[in-house]
């Protein structure tokens, strides 16, 4: 398991997770554990589950969402802590 460099991204990484899976368990009763290594699309996060994990950081994080939008590259996120990295 990776270890986040400052508490900051402990926390964001928090509220990733608790977000996905809140997403995840509106469709259906998923137990899974997340990791920093875990990958984003193997967990079936389309487009439209994006759009509803940004609207649910945005209010998690308290980061405005055309900022949040504007800064993440979900070209360049593969796992979890990928995303992590693009928020701190």
């Amino acid at each position: 398991m990776l270890i986040f460099k400052n508490k900051k991204e402990k926390i964001i990484f928090k509220e990733v997770c608790d977000a996905i899976l809140e997403i995840l368990n509106e469709e259906r009763d998923i137990k899974i554990v997340l990791t920093p290594k875990t990958r984003v699309f193997s967990l079936g996060m389309n487009s439209m589950k994006f759009i509803n994990l940004f609207l649910k950081l945005e209010h998690k994080l308290n980061i405005d969402l055309d900022l949040l939008v504007n800064k993440i590259n979900l070209q360049k996120v593969e796992t979890i802590q990928d995303l992590v990295k693009q928020l701190k």
